[in-house]
């Protein structure tokens, strides 16, 4: 959040990481060693990012060793774009991915110039997904892995310093919208009857800067476009479609916002036929989130079944007797029912489809690595179905109360 510009240092930081070895760093009765005692006794050693961390030589709590990535991808934009350039070598936050390239071309100049051109900004849009109705735009991991980005190791040196370069010219001043500050508050100005205040305002966007042109035509020469007439054609043609592009996001935005602020003001509104309304919406432009759990699972790969009870809270339950296992509490007069998985990633799994409804007999996957990497895709699949679900009650209503019984309605429907 702290990131205003194409590149991070540490004075852009106000929030600090305490990283402890596994060995040679902690103390017997040091504050340090206190701290790892009480976070077990919080249970954090039992998560399933400090778990996974664990092996002969690593404790869950050590965060060294890593390598420190050149440069920063930002999980989600709206109006900007930047992919920083880390010449700090900053630990990221789970709102930013670490960028590895090879080792010989870990040059933050380069990459902040791959990273930041117009042409991966337009690829994220091919890969990512939508957050709402507000051109929040998302791109997980899995997308990120799959976007197509320039590849310097197919390139001339005289190519690569060329997009340093132009990197460099360009990455100490602050990030610009593709749309204008005038035209982003246009919308707020004219409802308040402040429109000379627009006249202030500046026209400027990053699409009108020359030394963004510059670094474009320098990725386009990279990539093999050898005519410089030709890559100010590609060029002009990608500005015009980004401008017309962001501008019927910001009209939609603004359709959006207008129902939020009547709906604010409107009477007695029945949760189920709001709900009705925004299933309606999910069913026609937003379909992938009608996705099930089954859609996750790749039968050609070997799986387990398991049963599980349709009532019941899960408590992960291990002991001389059960390992993995889950036990479902109904009541002190009813025996817990048990159900006994393979490994940690299969009950991770299952306690996250049942927090989320999902009861009966349950396909995961045979092996640990499948079926953490089916929980993770379903994981962030959930989180934007919910994001999206949240963002489309707001539009509808300002009534929180009515916004969860909306919301919960959706989601046991999703």
């Amino acid at each position: 959040m702290d990131v205003r510009g194409f590149k991070v240092t540490v004075d852009d930081c106000v929030y600090s990481v305490v990283q402890l070895p596994s060995e040679g760093g902690v103390l017997d009765g040091s504050y340090a060693q206190r701290y790892i005692e009480w976070g077990e006794e919080q249970g954090y050693h039992l998560g399933e990012t400090c778990k996974r961390r664990v092996t002969e030589g690593r404790q869950w709590y050590d965060l060294t060793g890593r390598r420190h990535s050149p440069a920063l991808w930002v999980k989600e934009r709206q109006y900007r774009h930047s992919a920083p350039a880390n010449e700090d070598r900053l630990i990221a936050n789970c709102r930013l991915y670490d960028v590895y390239p090879p080792r010989d071309l870990d040059d933050p100049d380069l990459w902040g110039g791959l990273l930041n051109s117009t042409l991966v900004f337009l690829s994220c849009y091919q890969y990512g997904r939508p957050t709402g109705n507000e051109g929040l735009w998302s791109t997980m991991v899995v997308d990120a892995n799959i976007m197509r980005v320039p590849d310097p190791r197919l390139a001339t040196t005289a190519q690569k310093q060329r997009v340093a370069e132009a990197f460099r010219a360009m990455r100490d001043r602050p990030t610009l919208g593709f749309l204008s500050e005038r035209r982003l508050r246009r919308m707020n100005l004219i409802a308040k009857g402040k429109e000379k205040e627009l006249e202030r305002l500046s026209q400027e966007t990053e699409l009108t800067q020359p030394d963004r042109r510059e670094l474009d035509d320098a990725v386009l020469e990279l990539l093999g476009v050898k005519s410089a007439r030709e890559r100010a054609a590609i060029l002009d043609d990608l500005y015009a479609y980004l401008e017309e592009f962001f501008e019927e996001t910001r009209q939609k935005e603004e359709i959006a916002i207008r129902n939020k602020n009547t709906a604010g003001k409107s009477k007695m509104v029945r949760p189920a036929d709001l709900a009705n309304e925004i299933f309606a919406v999910l069913e026609r432009e937003h379909g992938a989130l009608l996705r099930s759990y089954e859609d996750f699972i790749d039968y050609s790969k070997p799986f387990d079944t398991y049963e599980v009870p349709s009532e019941g809270n899960p408590e992960p339950l291990d002991g001389l007797f059960h390992r993995y296992a889950i036990r479902f509490f109904i009541n002190r007069n009813i025996e817990a029912p048990i159900v006994e998985t393979r490994s940690d990633a299969q009950r991770d799994l299952l306690l996250l489809l049942v927090k989320y409804g999902v009861r009966g007999f349950i396909r995961v996957p045979l092996e640990e690595d499948v079926a953490y990497y089916v929980r993770e895709r379903y994981a962030q699949f959930l989180e934007q179905c919910a994001d999206t679900l949240r963002t489309l009650v707001e539009e509808r209503t300002a009534n929180p109360e009515l916004q969860d019984k909306v919301y919960a309605d959706l989601l046991r429907r999703l």
